[in-house]
């Protein structure tokens, strides 16, 4: 790769889906390459056919250290790809609940909908990952956004578990809006 670099190679450019190097680093979480490709120029931010770039690549396949390296070169962790679905969301179909407190620690939406109105919380309550919901629950995700089909997260709670941490969720947030009284 060095010598590619050396030579002046384009590292941003793109294979017949629209991947480049980037991408190919991020699948195989190969942060040293990340960190290479970066350092001589690559885009972190280039979108192939699908919409997804390399840190959407990391947070699919539960590359949270490849996200951290992803941000400090100015990767954008709210870009949206054909589907709408950011990189929180895909972290929350696959159950990676590292990649989810790596992409809000830079600076990820919780809240972002894609195009059937589904956030990252839909998705990990649908899809069981009890893990990802406290994450997203802790980052302060919306339990009240509903998707086009007019369903909240919580409709699609599959297990107790996940519907016991609704619940205390907003028996928390209620009782932080009830009024304190005080002694005088």
């Amino acid at each position: 790769m060095q010598a590619l670099i050396q030579k002046g190679t384009n590292l941003n450019i793109q294979d017949q889906d629209g991947d480049t190097a980037l991408h190919l680093a991020a699948i195989q979480g190969q942060n040293g390459s990340v960190e290479v490709l970066l350092n001589a120029g690559a885009n972190p931010n280039v979108q192939n056919r699908w919409g997804d770039t390399p840190i959407y690549i990391a947070a699919l396949n539960g590359h949270s250290e490849n996200i951290g390296t992803l941000v400090k070169a100015g990767a954008d962790p709210n870009i949206q790809n054909c589907r709408g679905d950011p990189p929180l969301y895909i972290a929350a179909l696959n159950g990676h609940s590292e990649s989810i407190d790596a992409l809000i620690q830079a600076g990820a939406l919780a809240n972002i909908q894609n195009k059937d109105g589904w956030t990252a919380l839909h998705c990990a309550s649908s899809r069981s990952k009890n893990e990802c919901v406290k994450a997203l629950l802790d980052a302060g995700a919306d339990t009240t956004l509903m998707t086009h089909s007019s369903k909240i997260p919580e409709d699609f709670a599959k297990n107790e578990a996940i519907r016991i941490q609704f619940r205390d969720h907003r028996v928390t947030r209620e009782n932080a809006m009830r009024p304190k009284i005080t002694n005088i």
